[in-house]
Order: structure tokens, then sequence, then C-alpha cells
């Protein structure tokens, strides 16, 4: 890859004079201009983004740190976020935690020593106090548990009922819930509202745990197994509802008569399959943390904000 100094050699300028051409500062004479840009097209020069903000201080790079692109959710959530960064000239470093605490230590100190201009995190192994001490912009994506960093979060309390009294409605007795993380606040109020749901029907319901990244299949296999009656299940993701549906069909449960299935985030696979889904405004979610922290790099007096977008129930086949 071509650099500053192979132009200097080739045009005979100094590398100050060609830097402060390709940074736009300072006067430089249009014929001495028009030779290093020249040159620069042939070498087929591309600007070092985070060499150039070592210089200036500021970059045109945030970095997005999220458990698993592999997560259907999080590969939309972050599909979203950087389609709207390019729309405002911004670049995304994308960096997968795989739910360990100490990678997704390690992506953050590197999004400091590369000097990013901010940083989202949909991630969760971090501290309060380690989030706290992130001195960068930042917006939190599914998490709001610190007064003092933005964030955007779904409804999710209002989901989980909307799913669970769906289930009562359509004559479900003894209901199940796959579970997500109860460390992490939005499975946590899902499964509160299913609780809730549950508890003011006055109906029996089954709990499984099922810790995100890990096998959804096998805590469907174990709802199931444990809980041969359940005849409604409200899943805290579409991954969930999608290994239950494979786990039922295997058991020769007919879906919805033998088994209702609720799944939640509204992914495009869950939808293209027709899964009653809990829809999260996954685009709306990424458009507007980017915002948020667009607000945060441009604006020293900008406010916190801690956002709740609203979901809606999307009723398919599995109901």
């Amino acid at each position: 890859m071509a650099s500053i100094k192979d132009i200097a050699d080739q045009t005979g300028f100094s590398i100050a004079t060609v830097s402060r051409v390709l940074n736009h500062k300072g006067y430089i004479s249009q014929a001495t201009r028009e030779c290093i840009l020249q040159s620069a097209k042939q070498l087929h020069y591309v600007p070092n983004e985070l060499a150039r903000s070592l210089n200036t201080g500021f970059s045109k790079l945030i970095g997005l740190l999220i458990p698993s692109v592999e997560i259907p959710y999080f590969a939309q959530l972050t599909y979203a976020v950087e389609h709207v960064a390019y729309q405002h000239g911004y670049k995304v470093l994308i960096c997968n935690s795989e739910i360990d605490m100490q990678i997704e230590k390690g992506y953050v100190e590197m999004l400091k020593r590369n000097q990013v201009s901010g940083i989202i995190m949909a991630s969760q192994n971090q501290s309060t106090e380690e989030y706290d001490s992130i001195d960068s912009p930042l917006v939190l994506i599914e998490r709001s548990f610190s007064t003092h960093i933005s964030s955007v979060v779904s409804d999710n309390y209002s989901g989980g009922v909307m799913a669970t009294e769906l289930l009562v409605q359509r004559g479900c007795r003894f209901l199940g819930h796959i579970a997500g993380s109860r460390s992490i606040k939005p499975a946590l109020r899902r499964t509160e509202a299913f609780i809730s749901v549950a508890e003011k029907y006055r109906l029996p319901y089954a709990i499984q745990l099922e810790r995100i990244g890990c096998n959804a299949a096998s805590a469907a296999d174990n709802l199931l197994t444990e809980n041969p009656g359940v005849d409604g299940v409200f899943c805290s993701s579409d991954d969930e509802a999608i290994a239950l549906m494979m786990i039922a069909n295997k058991r020769n449960l007919r879906i919805p008569e033998d088994l209702r299935i609720i799944g939640f985030d509204g992914t495009k696979i869950a939808l293209d399959l027709n899964i009653t889904t809990i829809r999260q405004p996954i685009e709306e979610i990424g458009r507007r943390a980017f915002l948020m922290l667009l607000d945060q790099m441009e604006n020293k007096n900008s406010e916190i904000r801690h956002d709740v977008l609203p979901v809606e129930l999307h009723v398919g086949k599995t109901t």
C-alpha cells in the first residue's frame, strides 16, 4: 500500500507538503496540489484513518460491540448501525465479544488505543463501574443501568405481557417460558412479564433458562421433557422459538394444535417463517443509537437520553 513517503519520493516534494495537500491544510499552490493528487491517484494511495486520528484527535470511526454477529438480532442491528453511520460519513469497527468479559474488555481497550470517536455497546459483560469509566462518547443498546450513559431499549416488559396474554387468549392452560440470562435486564423484564400474566390468571407455568450464545435446542428439549403438559411457550428470542419448533416436530407435536409458540425480536428469519413474535424496531434501535452517539461526538453539551421504543405483536402461524 502506498504511503505519503512514496508520493513524496515520486513528486520530489517534502513529506510535510504532501501531508498538507492530502489533509487539506495550509496554502499550497494549485500546480503543486494537482501534481501531488495525481501521484496519489497513480499510486492508489488510501488514507490511514487510524493514523490520521492520532494527528487530529478525531476519527470518523466508531466501535460497535455485540455478543455475536451469528445471532440474527445482532446481525440486523449491526446492519442498521452501519447503514446510518455510512450516511453520516462514519465507518464501523465491529467487535464480537463472544459472551466473554475478557474479550469485551480487550476490545474496549483496543478501541480506546485506536481513538475511535465513539462506542455503541450492545454487549452485556461489563459492570456499571466499568461502563462509567469509558472516557469516550458512549451509547448502550438494550442495556440501561446507568443514569450517566445514554441508552436505547425496547419495551421488553410490555412485549412479554402481550406474548403471554395471547397464549392465554388462545386457550393455553400450562405455560412455558424459555428465558434468557437473569443478569441481562431485557431478558429479565420479559420473564417478569411472563410470570406476572401467568400468576394473574392463576395458571401453572415452567421456566427453562437459556443463556445467550448457548444451545437453544437443548433448552427447548429440556422444557418439553421436564414439563410434558406444556401447551403454550413464550420464548425470549426468535432463535429459541425456531429451536423449539424443531424439537416439537421431532416429538410429533403439532403447531399450533398441540403447542403454541411465540418468539421475541421480530428478526427477518422469524417473519419469513411466519412465527408469532414480538417485533422490536431493530432498524430504529440502530438508527437512534447512532444519532445519540453522533450528538455526543459533535456536541460536548449533549443531553443524556434513555429512549424506550414500543414493540408490536406479529401474529403468525405458530399460535
